[in-house]
C-alpha cells in the first residue's frame, strides 16, 4: 500500500504550520481525513471508507483523554487520527509506537540539551514517526 505515502505532504504542512504558529489549520485536518477516506475506498470500495471513519474515531476517543490533561492540542488529537486512520489496525499501532519513540527521543534531547522539562509540537514526532513506518513498510 505504498500510495498511503501521499500523507506525507499535508502531514509535513501541519507540522511546519504547528512549529510557526503553534496551531494545526483544521483544513490540513479534512484534507487528511479525505485522503484517508479516498484511500480506503480505492483499496476496499465504500467499505474502506467507513473503516477509516471507525478508526479515525477510536483514535480520537483514544487521544483525546490526553487533550484533556493539557499533554496534547486539540489539533495534535485530530492530526494523530487523521494518521492513523489510514492504517490497518496492526500497522496503526506500530506507526503509533514510531511515534510515541520519536516523541520521547525529541523529549530526551530536549531534556539534556536545556536541562528542564521539554516540550515542542506534538506534530514533530507525528511527521518523523509516520515518515519511519512508511520506510518501514517498504
Amino acid at each position: 500500500m505504498k500510495e498511503i505515502g501521499v500523507l506525507l505532504f499535508p502531514v509535513s504542512v501541519a507540522c511546519i504550520r504547528d512549529v510557526r504558529t503553534g496551531k494545526i489549520p483544521n483544513i490540513l485536518i479534512l484534507i487528511i481525513m479525505a485522503m484517508g477516506m479516498g484511500l480506503g475506498m480505492w483499496n476496499h470500495g465504500l467499505a474502506g471508507a467507513i473503516e477509516y471513519i471507525v478508526r479515525f474515531s477510536v483514535y480520537i476517543a483514544a487521544a483525546y483523554p490526553l487533550y484533556g490533561i493539557g499533554a496534547v492540542g486539540a489539533g495534535d488529537v485530530k492530526l494523530l487520527a487523521g494518521i492513523e486512520g489510514c492504517f490497518v489496525w496492526t500497522e496503526g499501532v506500530v506507526c503509533l509506537g514510531w511515534i510515541l519513540a520519536a516523541a520521547g527521543a525529541l523529549a530526551l534531547v530536549k531534556w539534556m540539551i536545556s536541562g528542564r522539562k521539554a516540550t515542542f509540537p506534538m506534530s514533530v514526532p507525528m511527521l518523523i514517526g509516520l515518515t519511519i513506518h512508511l520506510l518501514w513498510l517498504g
